[in-house]
């Protein structure tokens, strides 16, 4: 059974209905916004409805195409794939040696060699990625501060389901692939200290 993306849902149903005052968006809603994104960003039509938009929620799909992806992040106000909960890209995988007893002739070992660098070169890529920027975790610690703001003065539960948001997304991004004080620093946002 495919593992829910809660962040998704989460952010969905933070984000304010435009059709409806008070509300929170629907997934017909967002799918209907993100199809009309699409048009007047890229000319492209979509089918994209609300049933996707359950299956991207309840992990059916894992990362849709990368229209979909701008197109919910568009919509939903997020810089990042991962601020929506979609998986993201794992490091290269590593080219198989040959086996062993293998007898290496001057051409194998010249491939070899340079398959060998070839995989340091992506692998150096990769660990100079981040999926979490300085702007990403200023955010993160600035909601912390208006959770924190409002802990007297707001119901506990609304509150307590934008903790529970926050900490969802901090997990989420943990998951990802950042440098070790991005991910201090997403600890101390999700609270765990």
């Amino acid at each position: 059974m495919p593992e829910p993306n809660r962040l998704l849902r989460a952010v969905r149903e933070a984000t304010a209905s435009r059709q409806v005052a008070g509300a929170h968006m629907s997934r017909r809603e967002l799918a209907d916004a993100a199809v009309a994104w699409l048009h007047e960003t890229t000319g492209r039509t979509a089918a994209l409805d609300a049933h996707y938009i359950a299956k991207l929620e309840r992990g059916v799909v894992r990362r849709p195409s990368q229209h979909y992806r701008a197109a919910l992040r568009a919509v939903l106000g997020v810089a990042a794939d991962v601020d929506l909960g979609f998986s993201a890209h794992r490091p290269p995988a590593l080219v198989a040696t040959p086996p062993v007893g293998a007898v290496a002739t001057p051409n194998t070992v010249e491939e070899l060699l340079m398959s060998a660098a070839e995989e340091s070169s992506g692998f150096l890529a990769w660990a100079e990625t981040t999926n979490v920027g300085e702007l990403t975790v200023d955010q993160m610690h600035a909601e912390v501060r208006r959770i924190a703001h409002s802990y007297l003065k707001a119901p506990t539960l609304p509150l307590f389901a934008r903790t529970k948001a926050l900490r969802d997304r901090a997990f989420t991004l943990l998951a990802g692939h950042q440098d070790p004080r991005r991910t201090r620093e997403l600890y101390a946002a999700a609270g765990c200290h």
